[in-house]
């Protein structure tokens, strides 16, 4: 079954995140808070907050619940 137009600009959109981008995209989208990422990998809570803004701007969203379901989507796509 081919996979819908919005889910491959989904994917594609997901592929221009830097590394770091995208681990604390998953981070954030497995429930965990700025301050718990920045925990997790040795940063500051700011920095966190820097990436998720620059995540939100690449992929035209507006806050945690979008990128959650965007990421949960395009998990589910890339291994289904």
């Amino acid at each position: 079954m081919p996979v819908a137009p919005r889910h491959d600009a989904l994917l594609t959109s997901l592929d221009a995140l830097s590394p770091r981008e995208r681990e604390i995209a998953e981070m954030v989208a497995r429930g965990l808070s700025n301050k718990t990422v920045a925990i997790h990998l040795g940063i500051s809570h700011w920095t966190v907050s820097t990436h998720l803004r620059r995540v939100f701007a690449k992929l035209d969203i507006n806050g945690r619940i979008e990128l959650c379901r965007l990421v949960l989507t395009c998990g589910q796509q890339a291994h289904g």
